[in-house]
């Protein structure tokens, strides 16, 4: 099925449906965009520039995208939180989840944590907010045993992205369109040369709990 028809229908979708029922689906909607446990995901390491959907597909996951637009509407509910398996996290985090002492990044992220400290056994999930679901889900795709392989021959190009500090990249780093979102993330979320925060559409901080975690 054609990846630029799904982005289409996913649009319409989210402009449909009403945020309550639409945060139950975004964690279903990002294993398959991004592979993750049994999907295979829309395979962005294969995505070339100049093949059909490639546009279409970078502008649905770009930071002002249907995807993201939406992320940013959850985000609002601060009580609305998403599990992440700590199996998924890089080793020296799973080592401190494990092992103690928790960083405070990672002690407000543990379900019924007490406080910092050494832990007698580790939590299984970490909890997130809609934002940090998806970019975790982004960072993992790099590693995930479902892109066995694939994913590994760009990790050069990412590194000459990461290297020039967000600015806008060109030639060898547009490789894939995976490359080309992790190029746009860091020219928009970390922007060298502005000062202000980046404008994230529909987002507004609101207290509640509209949504218990979803345990993967």
């Amino acid at each position: 099925y054609p990846l630029d028809k799904r982005c289409q229908e996913l649009n319409h979708l989210f402009q449909e449906l009403p945020s309550k029922e639409l945060q139950h689906y975004l964690p279903t909607v990002l294993e398959h965009v991004f592979g993750f446990g049994a999907n295979l995901g829309w395979g962005l390491q294969s995505v070339q520039p100049g093949q059909p959907g490639f546009d279409t597909i970078r502008d649905f996951l770009g930071p002002h995208g249907p995807l993201l637009r939406l992320v940013y509407r959850l985000m609002s509910d601060v009580g609305l939180k998403y599990d992440f398996p700590v199996s998924c996290l890089p080793s020296d985090a799973r080592r401190s989840l494990s092992t103690g002492p928790v960083p405070p990044f990672w002690a407000t992220k543990i379900p019924s944590f007490p406080g910092a400290g050494v832990i007698s056994q580790g939590p299984t999930s970490v909890q997130l907010n809609a934002f940090e679901l998806y970019m975790f889900h982004f960072a993992y795709f790099v590693v995930s045993p479902s892109q066995l392989g694939a994913p590994h021959q760009q990790l050069p190009v990412m590194m000459d992205v990461v290297g020039g500090e967000g600015q806008r990249a060109t030639g060898r780093s547009m490789e894939c369109l995976y490359v080309a979102l992790l190029q746009d993330y860091l020219h928009y979320f970390l922007p060298v040369l502005h000062d202000h925060p980046p404008d994230l559409p529909g987002y507004t901080h609101i207290r509640g709990h509209l949504l218990a975690p979803r345990h993967l």
